[in-house]
This record gives C-alpha cells, structure tokens and sequence, in this order.
C-alpha cells in the first residue's frame, strides 16, 4: 500500500475524501435500491435486505427525484466534486425526512442526474395519500432549494405492495421527468396521472413546416417574423407530448438545414459552420426547452449577421424560402398571398419578381413541381392514379390527367406502365433533388 502511495501521491487524498463523505450506509442505500429497482433480490432475503438500511417493512410508495439542469452544474466540476453535491443533497434530504418523521430511505442513482426515496406511509393510504405525499415533496423541493442554487423535480410513484411493482413503474417515472423539459424547475407530477395522460399523446414532432417561415424571416432580417416562428414552435413541443430527445434531434436537425440556407447564400462554410456545430451541441445537452430557444434565438442573430455580411446571391434570398414552402406545402391548397406574406411582399409585387427570378409563373412552377411529384409515385408505387391526384394536391382526377398529359404527352396510367417496366432511376434522382 505504502509503496502504490508513493507512486500515486494523490490516491491518498482521494482515499480519505471517500471515506470523509461515503459510509457504508450510502452503499448499502445505493446497492439496495438498483436491487429494488430492477426487482433482483430473492424473495427470501427480503427481510435481511430492508433491514440493512434499518427498515422493517417493504415501502408502497417512492419517489424519482431529479436534480434539475444537473448535467450543466456536473460538467464544470471533478468527478468527486460531482459525487459530493448528490451527496450533500441526500444528505438535506435525510435531515429533511427526519424533521418530518417520514420513513424510509434515500439513495444516489450513480451516473444519473436522479436520487430515489423509498417511503413507508401504509397508513396513509387512502383519501389522504395523495395530500401526504405532496406536503412530502414539496418540503423536499424547499430544503434543497434553501440549501444552494440545486431545485429538484419529483415524480410519485403509484401504490406499491408487491417488489416486481417498483421495477415495473421505475422506467414510466423516469419517462414522466421528462416532462420537465417543456414545463421548466421544480416540478412534480404522479406516475398514475402521467399514464392516464399518455393514453392521449401523439408523439409527433415535426419542425420542418416552420423552416420556410425562419428563412424568411433570415433573409428579411424580420426579427418579429422570426419571434412569431418560436412562439409556434413552442405550442407544438407543448401539444406534441413528444419526447425531449426527439425535439432536441429535430431542433439540431432545423440548425444544420439553417446552416445550408446560409452557405448557398454565400456564407463560407467556415464561417458558420463553427456556430452550428456549437449551438446544436448546446442544445443537445439543454434540461428545458426554454434554454433551447433562447440558444436558437442566438444562432440566428448569428445566421442573419452572416447572411448580410457575405450574400453574394441576392436572388437567392427570395428563391429558398419560396421553394423550401412549395416543398413542404404541395400537398395542401396553396395561394399566392400566403407565400407572399411569408416574404413581406404584396401579392402583385411577389407575382412579379417571383417570375423573374424563376422564369415561370407562380401556378405554373406549382404545377410542374406537383406533377413531378406525381411521375415519382407512378413510378415507385402502386397508389391509385386518383389518390396520387390528391396526394399532389391536385383536387381534380380530370384535371390531374388533362395537366399531366398536356405536360408529358402521355396519359398517368400509360406513363404508370411504361415506366414501372424500365425502372426510371433518373426519376428516382430528380425526386430526391426536389426534396432536398
């Protein structure tokens, strides 16, 4: 030992500072709880097991707490700087149950940024259980919070009377706590609501819709446009009841495709590039959607400082955002004064550049990139001619065949057969592009 001390001299320091701040109680807390946890101790050890933290019966209640926004607080600090602040917390949190003469115990979830109370209040169970269990929670968020900058979330689980339960309703707890991303510190929500509300959720997340609206509002440097885009992003996070990873993937995703926009406008990709890659992994690592806005709204002063500095192609400017909404609305009606409002232009005035910079009228260029739209599902798939008409969005078979036959010179259904037979790989391509 001595001579392993001479070669490490810090290892000393390092010995002491677990044994000043872990005793053996933590362990066999931590040990205990990962066994309840994951439902792996044998029926009849039970008993030997709950006594090695001084308890005499089985909890029916716990509780999942999360150090709110505590990945921000652990990246700056050392591993066993790290280990001392859920340490101190568990600590307040003991003193906290004692004052209040609540049994049961407490332990860390090592690697995770949640503690778990196991509670015993049998008693209570009934009318009153869930009164109890909230003065519990709430005086928990109050001692941690008079303590230091740390606030705590908390979800209850539902009744427990046998031990499979606590490793059935753990992984919908840790689930629920995910809530908190979208409505911020200190909350506390109970497992059995969070699962009655679930039946509800769609799961749906999509931000490409609103990527027209924020190039816009780039290319006009309209900071209002922009801030109308947030606010309707936000209500759909909310709406959504979409998973915290899935928003912060497909915000990650809409900062990348903002960094294209900018590169074609002239941006270098050097310049920008920096600032995407920053912003997505801050956001990659936000507790709280209200954080994730806040550096989005950051990266695009970025994006609209870059785009004014370095434009090169002015046209560009009016082009993107125009064929970026004629990608993700096709499918729907679509009228002139819509796209123009997006840009700030009356319709007459839209009308008029819109043909100079692409040549073609507004209709036109819908109606071209509809029925291109069409060859690739003629081609690639078996959906009904007439339900490809309304894919595309056009409404009308009659007029969809009429458009598609003065364009091509060759009826749907014939061009379906000729197609389907050759492969039309360089269609395939052209869809791709389009989407892109």
């Amino acid at each position: 030992m001595e001579k392993i001390k001479n070669q490490f001299p810090l290892l000393e320091k390092e010995l002491s500072y677990w044994k000043a701040h872990i005793t053996i109680y933590d362990v066999l807390a931590d040990e205990l709880s990962y066994s309840m946890l994951y439902d792996n101790i044998r029926p009849d050890k039970v008993k030997e097991a709950l006594g090695s933290v001084g308890l005499t019966m089985m909890p029916n209640r716990f509780l999942l707490i999360q150090v709110d926004d505590y990945q921000n607080y652990a990246s700056k600090l050392r591993l066993t700087q790290e280990c001392i602040q859920k340490t101190s917390l568990i600590k307040v949190l003991r003193e906290c149950m004692k004052s209040m003469e609540v049994q049961g115990f407490i332990a860390n979830l090592i690697g995770q940024d949640n503690l778990i109370c196991f509670l015993c209040c049998q008693e209570k169970e009934g009318p009153e259980i869930k009164e109890y269990l909230l003065r519990v929670t709430q005086a928990f968020q109050r001692a941690v919070r008079s303590r230091g900058t740390y606030t705590i979330s908390v979800c209850v689980s539902g009744e427990c009377s046998r031990m499979v339960q606590y490793s059935q309703m753990y992984p919908n707890m840790h689930l629920a706590l995910s809530k908190t991303y979208f409505e911020g510190k200190e909350f506390i929500i109970y497992l059995d609501e969070m699962l009655e509300e679930s039946k509800k959720d769609t799961g749906g997340a999509y931000l490409n819709e609103y990527y027209p609206a924020l190039l816009a509002s780039i290319s006009r440097q309209n900071e209002e446009q922009f801030e109308q885009a947030m606010q309707s992003i936000i209500k759909m996070m909310l709406e959504s009841h979409a998973l915290p990873q899935k928003i912060r993937l497909e915000m990650v995703r809409l900062i990348q495709r903002i960094e294209e926009y900018c590169v074609q406008c002239g941006v270098p990709k050097d310049r920008i590039a920096p600032y995407t890659e920053e912003t997505g992994s801050h956001v990659l690592a936000c507790s709280f959607v209200a954080d994730v806005m806040g550096i989005f709204r950051d990266y695009y002063h970025q994006a609209v400082q870059a785009v004014e500095e370095y434009r090169v192609d002015d046209g560009y400017s009016f082009r993107r955002p125009v064929e970026v909404y004629i990608a993700e609305h096709y499918q729907n009606t679509i009228r002139l004064g819509d796209v123009a409002a997006l840009l700030g232009f009356s319709e007459g005035h839209f009308a008029r550049v819109f043909r100079q910079s692409f040549g073609v009228s507004f209709i036109q260029y819908l109606t071209e990139y509809r029925l291109n739209q069409s060859r690739y599902l003629l081609s690639n798939t078996g959906i009904s001619i007439d339900q490809i008409a309304d894919r595309v969005g056009i409404n009308s078979y009659s007029y969809f065949c009429t458009c598609f036959k003065r364009r091509y010179g060759i009826s749907p259904g014939s061009y379906r057969k000729r197609h389907a037979r050759s492969g039309v790989e360089g269609e395939v391509n052209q869809e791709r592009n389009l989407k892109t």
